[in-house]
């Protein structure tokens, strides 16, 4: 990918008032939509333009126009939130090695022939990568290559989101204790009393542990679902630590 600022990318003549880069675009079914909320059809964007900043994909049905578009991809950030995005389409777009925030939202990547692209592919495709959020289709992916390339990887912060009750998160948060000690982990769980239950004892284990393996979990609920004494305990546990130490903070979410 060529290295050129974006900035000196121009915009053919015919098309003038289309800026050369645009920053923070959302691409939706029919149109490009830019930061300043104007709305421009695929038809209008010149043929030799960049991209930086952020983009979000609403919808991945106007990439294959798109892309071949674009001399300059710099993003730092890519959300997905379209259907499916096929590897070859992502790769492009995740070029940039500024790329630091990836949003995965029930978005599917996938090979030509429709076959998912395994999660530790993604990730050995990223190496910028620092911050990865992943929403719904975790619990069929998580394997143990994925959570391996995690020590390969120079991520700070995962988010797991709308996690089901069935996602063995103690078993993920001690696999994560050997592959990235210094890992924030955020899970945002659906709410169910079974899930609390969990919590509650995983909570309580915690606590009783004589060697506190990980930095001591927040956790954000509502209508007082977490046991009151269990988090006031954790309150003077955390104290304990004078500044932040180098093992996984845990940021639970219901």
């Amino acid at each position: 990918m060529s290295s050129s600022p974006v900035k000196e990318i121009n915009a053919s003549s015919n098309a003038s008032h289309i800026p050369s880069t645009f920053i923070n675009g959302t691409l939706n079914e029919e149109s490009n939509v830019f930061e300043n909320g104007n709305e421009v059809k695929i038809g209008e964007i010149p043929k030799n333009f960049g991209i930086s900043g952020i983009l979000t994909i609403n919808h991945e049905i106007l990439l294959p126009q798109l892309i071949p578009k674009i001399v300059v991809c710099d993003l730092n950030a890519l959300i997905l939130k379209s259907r499916k995005i096929f590897f070859d389409h992502f790769k492009f777009l995740s070029s940039s090695e500024n790329l630091k925030e990836l949003e995965l939202h029930s978005t599917i990547v996938c090979y030509r022939n429709r076959e998912i692209v395994p999660y530790e592919i993604i990730l050995d495709s990223i190496p910028s990568l620092r911050s990865l959020q992943m929403n719904c289709i975790v619990r069929k992916n998580i394997t143990e290559e994925f959570i391996e390339k995690f020590s390969e990887t120079k991520l700070e912060k995962l988010s797991l989101c709308q996690l089901p009750d069935s996602f063995l998160f103690e078993k993920f948060l001690d696999a994560m204790r050997w592959e990235k000690p210094d890992l924030d982990i955020h899970f945002d769980f659906k709410r169910s009393f079974l899930m609390y239950e969990k919590i509650n004892l995983f909570i309580g284990k915690l606590l009783a542990s004589k060697e506190c393996h990980c930095y001591p979990p927040f956790f954000e609920t509502k209508n007082g679902i977490i046991d009151e004494e269990l988090l006031a305990a954790l309150d003077e546990l955390r104290k304990a630590y004078l500044q932040r130490p180098i093992k996984n903070i845990h940021y639970f979410k219901f």
